[in-house]
């Protein structure tokens, strides 16, 4: 009988530096210099993944008269490497950028850090044998998770907001999202979660930003026969579209339009209990066993975890100090999850520009980097496998503390998937061997042991349970040692 247990396999990921050009004629200030990624084609090959993505690069500058936005895309390829891809298997990439960084103004150099990561999911079959009646088998109940994969799929949605302030110009607009809850019934699987979209504009000439939650649900069909199902999610914001309309008494917008296309990608993990034969024996022959061992994976998807997190940027440079905060730019966000003693840890850094009018009325910056680390779960399995983690930014504020420093503080929400991997060890194969040759004793009397299952005394003395049972009512069970277990047979003449 072939039993299925696709498993979810990580795809070593990938960190590269990126280095570009950018010039801008009229900056004459660099405020916000961001990046960010997008898988757009993977092509697998035997043992690699070829991968083409494109970066955009976005500097919000000032210049003589004005504060304004120069954007650039660029298409890149990578290759990734893993043993067990194969064509036409299935496997899923995204990128994230890691860090910024910027030299020069009207000549800028930029190096982004991004990384590439995956998985995919490999094929995997148990064949368990048909046993004769004949033949008394133990078995162990085992559950078994089979991976499969949910087509990628799209979905859009509109929100409009009111903007108290006025907007004359939308300079930044970055999405991030989080699933917060995912159900399955009758093949259908809901959705629910929240995205964060970050926008940097100008208001009355003067730079702000600001965070709009947009919440959000749908759903999916999944094809799964199994009782026990459920999925794991990742929603991501391919494009976001933000348009103004109103007008204020200033001739400005009074309200935003925000379109997101959101891209999905998920995976099913249908559960189930299979018996697996572990030990067999016949009371009239011997048997030839053949046993196999095999890994099998149980998968985590833990709840999403909001944590706090808070650091100090400080101005170094020989310059007039801070007199107010003007705007955050979207923030980027690394997490590295590792299973130890304390439990599930999770450490990364906070990455995100502030944007400052110095006492001389100029428009400032600085790049604020916020490690952090903390316990997600003190309960977490020690020996988990395959970590990985998704992390967002559900909020962040910065305000000045003193003349040099910028007190930043943000909400973190923390996704982790792993797996546990378990060995067991069944009969791949058994048939009956030579008759046993039948015993001259008519009573057999056997003393359990402290322990001993009626597996193991039925199993000792060649007899079946039910015939051990019906010939010792008396027995209670488990043994605790020293039973008497009596088995009569018929002598042959």
């Amino acid at each position: 009988m072939p039993i299925r247990c696709d498993r979810r396999e990580l795809i070593r990921p990938v960190r590269l530096y990126l280095d570009q050009d950018i010039s801008i004629s009229d900056a004459k200030e660099i405020v916000f210099a961001t990046a960010k990624a997008q898988v757009s084609s993977v092509d697998i090959l035997a043992g690699e993944a070829r991968i083409s993505y494109k970066i955009e690069y976005d500097v919000v500058y000032s210049s003589q008269d004005k504060t304004d936005v120069y954007s650039s895309t660029y298409e890149r390829n990578a290759t990734l490497k893993n043993t067990n891809m194969m064509p036409g298997q299935y496997a899923h990439f995204t990128t994230a950028v890691v860090s910024t960084e910027h030299a020069g103004v009207a000549n800028l150099k930029m190096r982004v850090e991004i990384e590439i990561s995956g998985y995919t999911i490999i094929e995997k079959e148990i064949n368990l044998p048909e046993i004769a009646d004949n033949i008394n088998v133990k078995y162990e109940t085992v559950d078994i998770d089979q991976v499969l994969p949910i087509k990628d799929g799209n979905f859009n949605l509109e929100r409009e907001f009111d903007v108290k302030e006025g907007i004359s110009k939308i300079l930044l607009a970055d999405t991030q999202s989080i699933v917060k809850e995912s159900n399955i019934l009758d093949g259908i699987c809901a959705l629910t979660g929240e995205s964060y979209t970050y926008i940097t504009y100008l208001s009355d000439g003067n730079l702000s930003s600001r965070c709009f939650t947009v919440p959000w649900n749908f759903e999916v069909p999944v094809d799964s026969s199994a009782a026990d199902v459920s999925a794991c999610w990742s929603v991501s914001a391919e494009d976001t579209l933000v348009t103004l309309f109103g007008e204020t008494a200033e001739n400005e917008a009074d309200s935003i339009k925000i379109r997101i296309n959101f891209k999905t990608n998920g995976y099913l993990v249908n559960n189930y209990e299979i018996n697996f034969p572990v030990d067999a024996y016949s009371v009239s022959h011997e048997l030839e066993i053949k046993n196999n061992i095999s890994d099998l994976f149980k998968n985590i998807c833990t709840d999403n975890i909001t944590e706090k997190v808070s650091g100090i940027a400080r101005i170094t440079e020989d310059r007039t100090r801070i007199r107010s905060i003007l705007a955050i730019s979207p923030p980027t966000v690394g997490a590295t999850v590792m299973s130890n003693d304390n439990g599930l840890m999770v450490e990364g850094i906070l990455t995100s520009t502030i944007a400052y009018l110095n006492g001389e009325d100029e428009v400032a910056s600085i790049l604020a980097e916020i490690p952090y680390n903390f316990i997600l779960d003190k309960d977490f399995p020690q020996n988990a496998i395959e970590l990985s983690s998704n992390a967002v930014i559900n909020s962040i504020s910065a305000k000045a503390r003193h003349n040099d420093e910028i007190e930043v503080v943000a909400e973190i929400n923390i996704n982790v998937l792993a797996m546990i991997m378990k060995k067991i060890e069944y009969i791949a194969s058994v048939k009956d061997s030579n008759p046993l040759t039948a015993g001259d004793v008519a009573i057999s009397l056997y003393i359990a042991k402290k322990g001993e299952t009626m597996w193991d005394v039925a199993k000792v003395l060649r007899v079946s349970i039910e015939d051990l049972m019906r010939l010792n009512p008396e027995l209670k069970y488990p043994f605790t040692g020293g039973e008497r277990v009596i088995v009569y047979r018929a002598l042959n003449d």
